[in-house]
């Protein structure tokens, strides 16, 4: 008897950019800290309390999420 599993194939991934996704507490200071300290620009804030941002420099891009 022949086998016929089917054969899968894999997909291309093309990924131009990683973005670095953090687990933080607070991000509002996580943003506070990376600006501020490591010289980043804030790219943006999500909620009010924040509950996601982005911080950004050079080719680095991070987010923060509670």
């Amino acid at each position: 008897m022949k086998d016929t599993k089917p054969t899968r194939q894999v997909p291309t991934v093309e990924c131009e950019q990683h973005h670095a996704c953090l687990a933080v507490s607070d991000v509002r200071s996580a943003v506070e800290f990376y600006t501020t300290k490591l010289g980043f620009s804030s790219a943006f804030l999500q909620g009010d309390p924040p509950s996601m941002a982005g911080d950004c420099h050079a080719s680095y891009r991070f987010v923060e999420r509670d």
